[in-house]
């Protein structure tokens, strides 16, 4: 794993930068949580993000569509 993480409310988001290539479908998908850095072509997470407040099938949605792998989402019932 090479890259940062969020957890809150029994969650865990987190990217692979060294995996991410920056597709935006994560932005796309949840916007609260992901956000696209445009210079580095990566996908970000958000500071300012309250992961429990997000929906968990969104991001799920999100994780899924990654073509790179590099998102990896763990709800409450996951851990």
């Amino acid at each position: 794993m090479s890259g940062p993480e969020l957890t809150g409310g029994g969650r865990r988001v987190a990217v692979d930068h060294s995996l991410c290539g920056g597709t935006g479908h994560c932005q796309d998908i949840v916007p609260e949580v992901f956000r696209l850095d445009k210079v580095e072509r990566r996908a970000k997470l958000r500071d300012d993000t309250d992961l429990a407040e997000a929906d968990p099938d969104r991001l799920a949605r999100a994780e899924a569509s990654c073509p790179w792998f590099a998102i990896t989402f763990e709800g409450e019932d996951e851990r």
